[in-house]
């Protein structure tokens, strides 16, 4: 499994780089992408990586925006040439999908914060997956975190909460009480990353094999992934 957040698919200075080809390095078979972008006029990057490399693509819209200067932004529904997404790929069969809503803080620039939820069939054995990315630890980011996690399988069940999460990792840890943190690793900025705020959180029923962040894409942020069992 991993996660990374696109950045609308373009870098810091406003170019597109290749979302289906960081998806291809990831090798997951199963995908959490934040501030995926859909764009009106055509297929999205999400969706080519779909296509391309054997996944089914679901959506969460946040909000409309469009691509202006050197920088995406949110905007009026009037003036967008597309959509914000959380978009989750899974190359194992689906069983259901789910979009929670959470709350939206005052300070928050986008219309709606959410959280994606699909559970899939792994040989035969459930397993629940949820893509989300929050707002800033500092705009009170653990009011749309606790009622998410109210909403999230036990810890007898496989489970799996992976995204921007916006805050460091002991916070993380401190507010899902018996989650495990399946990554460790710096993952921001993506030049010199000093923090860690893209996560993986596992339940006690799931066990990490292999996790790490990843040196691939021009996102300001660099994508995670773990090789779970259960």
């Amino acid at each position: 499994m991993a996660s990374y957040n696109v950045h609308w698919g373009f870098d810091k200075q406003g170019t597109p780089f290749d979302v289906v080809e960081v998806c291809r390095v990831l090798d997951a078979d199963v995908l959490a992408l934040q501030e995926s972008w859909l764009p009106g006029s055509e297929k999205s990057q999400a969706d080519r990586a779909a296509a391309e490399l054997g996944y089914t693509a679901t959506h969460a819209v946040m909000g409309p925006g469009r691509v202006t200067g050197r920088r995406p932004r949110l905007c009026p529904p009037e003036r967008a040439e597309g959509t914000l997404a959380v978009s989750l790929l899974s190359r194992l069969p689906v069983l259901a999908t789910d979009v929670v809503d959470l709350v939206r803080l005052p300070l928050d620039s986008a219309p709606k914060r959410l959280a994606l939820r699909v559970d899939v069939d792994v040989e035969g054995s459930p397993f629940t997956f949820v893509g989300t990315h929050l707002d800033h630890l500092s705009h009170g980011s653990p009011r749309q975190l606790r009622p998410l996690v109210a909403r999230l399988p036990g810890p007898d069940q496989p489970a799996a909460l992976a995204g921007d999460m916006n805050m460091w990792g002991p916070v993380l840890s401190w507010l899902m009480p018996g989650w495990t943190r399946a990554v460790r690793g710096r993952t921001w900025p993506r030049q010199l990353p000093h923090s860690q705020i893209d996560h993986i959180m596992v339940t006690p029923a799931v066990g990490s094999v292999s996790s790490g962040v990843l040196r691939a894409g021009r996102s300001d942020h660099l994508p995670v992934r773990a090789t779970v069992t259960f």
